[in-house]
């Protein structure tokens, strides 16, 4: 019968399903190294304004294509942002200046020193918390 598929695989038919058995418990003993902490916090993105919480983002003000433009002269410390597709008027956001950009690139460069002296589980615990902030949120996010 299959004798000669043992002696092809080099064992009897226990020894496959031994080393089947082994592969087995590396795989359990690696996975509760990996995934041994606690689960992510739940993280819940708070909206901006009221249509957004209502779920309803019709109506916003159109922007005309021909003239919209990032920057406006009358408020040249904010930025125009609109939806491409709809033209929808997504409102401003601040125009930082060098010095706000340099100061937040320094900011930037300490916290990375920091981050370098962490732990991997620290990390990976981090990690956890924005994969799980986006995949509870992705719809808000979506949108």
């Amino acid at each position: 019968g299959l004798s000669h598929v043992y002696e092809f695989a080099g064992t009897a038919p226990g020894g496959v399903f031994g080393f089947a058995f082994g592969v087995y418990v590396v795989y359990l003993f690696l996975k509760s190294l990996l995934f041994s902490e606690p689960g992510a916090p739940k993280v819940v993105l708070q909206t901006e304004d009221a249509a957004e919480s209502d779920d309803i983002l019709v109506g916003r003000k159109k922007l005309d294509p021909a003239k919209a433009s990032p920057v406006d002269p009358s408020c040249p410390r904010e930025i125009r942002c609109w939806d491409p597709c709809t033209m929808d008027d997504l409102g401003t956001v601040k125009a930082f200046t060098a010095d706000e950009v340099n100061s937040a690139v320094e900011r930037a460069r300490a916290a990375q020193q920091i981050w370098k002296s962490s732990s991997f589980a620290k990390r990976r615990f981090l990690l956890r918390v924005i994969q799980r902030c986006i995949t509870d949120n992705i719809h808000t996010i979506i949108r």
